[in-house]
């Protein structure tokens, strides 16, 4: 019973944890904003080539 009030009371690990859950919230912060970039990215060079096939390329 002793072990167990011990091990509940210890809080080592719980830094690593907190690091750990605020490295996963940034990564998906950053995979969010790369899609959403490629995204943009993506639709600008869709509406350059739109331009380019309406003009003939004489525009």
């Amino acid at each position: 019973m002793r072990a167990w009030v011990r091990m509940m009371r210890d809080e080592s690990g719980a830094a690593a944890a907190e690091y750990a859950l605020i490295v996963g919230a940034i990564g998906s912060v950053v995979a969010l904003g790369a899609i959403n970039l490629g995204n943009a990215i993506t639709t600008s060079v869709g509406d350059a080539s739109t331009n380019v096939q309406t003009c003939g390329g004489s525009c």
